[in-house]
């Protein structure tokens, strides 16, 4: 019987252990995973990246505002991976609007600054040499 009894108080002994360092871990601040800074290309984006606050908003004092941008890329698995790979919350468009301005040969990205490593992920996607150009959308 004694036996028994200090199985059960060990193995409650172990699950309060557990149940501490699963509580600490839930409360920990979460980890967000920053990109290496890149140099990339600003002179294909038509507009300052380093205008941009830690948020991923421009503009003065109480009028802030994301930045929606597009670019028209060559199509390909391979071009659409490497984009991905870099932000995957952008909207690829196969076929684009006339409005985008896009050749027969190209895919349109959409994508928007309000995220975690905005600036990164503009110059990197600068870097790609089959992006030309990444240019601001106004929306009205």
């Amino acid at each position: 019987m004694q036996k028994w009894i200090s199985i059960l108080a060990f193995g409650f002994m172990l699950s309060l252990t557990w149940s501490c360092k699963t509580k600490a871990l839930l409360e920990t601040e979460p980890v967000v995973e920053t990109m290496p800074m890149v140099k990339g290309n600003p002179s294909k984006i038509d507009f300052n990246v380093h205008d941009l606050n830690e948020d991923g908003l421009m503009g003065t004092s109480g009028s802030f505002v994301s930045v929606s941008y597009q670019f028209c890329f060559i199509k390909g698995e391979d071009n659409i991976a490497a984009i991905r790979a870099l932000d995957p919350s952008l909207n690829i468009i196969d076929t684009p609007p006339g409005g985008a301005k896009c050749r027969s040969e190209e895919s349109l990205a959409m994508g928007n600054t309000q995220q975690v490593n905005h600036k990164q992920i503009l110059l990197s996607l600068s870097n790609l040499n089959f992006v030309n150009r990444i240019k601001r959308v106004w929306y009205e």
